[in-house]
């Protein structure tokens, strides 16, 4: 086992049900002074360790490097992971650390998975509006090149080439979804009770 992994195991216990790392108490050996043995029991020690950063993953602070929650999991569990390999949320949601939602994926792959982002306005992955030809545009991401699919009337028929796409290359069905709690679908949400 690899010191990083003896490390976590020495520093956390790991609640799979809610996939989660949890701070050990641990022995006063572990720290310069009295004082901040004491401090790390009264605040830490059988707490959740981490915080929730602005991209909403949870990081978490070993040895004074900020490392990935579902990165410092999978190590927990699996051992190391290899170079080139990702830790993928399959269903997007990034602090849903559980282990039947994380998977190891090359970039690529990762790719694939990923949500909507926040600046959608079409609602639709990859589907926007072209000002100049007034149609809807669909168009696809592979291997860091877009790949454009067509010029539509309608943004069903956009939508529908888009999703055709994503079925012939290979991504994964939750990819380009609207996670519940998004800006997407609080915006589609707030365009709902408008109307």
């Amino acid at each position: 086992m690899s010191e990083l992994i003896e490390r976590l195991h020495h520093l956390f216990e790991f609640n799979a049900e809610a996939g989660q790392l949890i701070w050990r108490a641990r022995p006063v050996e572990d720290f310069a002074t009295v004082r901040g043995w004491k401090n790390f029991h009264t605040q830490f020690a059988g707490s959740v360790a981490g915080c929730i950063n602005g991209e909403g993953y949870r990081l978490i602070c070993v040895d004074r490097k900020l490392r990935g929650g579902h990165r410092l999991i999978w190590a927990y569990i699996n051992g190391p992971i290899p170079v080139g390999m990702q830790v993928d949320h399959i269903n997007g949601v990034r602090d849903d650390n559980r282990l039947e939602n994380l998977r190891l994926v090359t970039n690529t792959e990762n790719q694939r998975n990923s949500s909507m982002p926040r600046n959608n306005k079409s609602g639709v992955l990859g589907v926007s509006w072209h000002k100049g030809t007034l149609k809807w545009r669909a168009q696809i991401s592979l291997d860091g090149r877009r790949k454009y699919l067509g010029s539509f009337g309608t943004l069903a028929a956009a939508s529908d080439a888009r999703a055709k796409a994503l079925v012939d290359f290979g991504f994964h069905p939750s990819h380009g979804k609207v996670l519940a709690n998004s800006p997407a679908a609080i915006r589609a949400l707030a365009e709902e009770v408008r109307k």
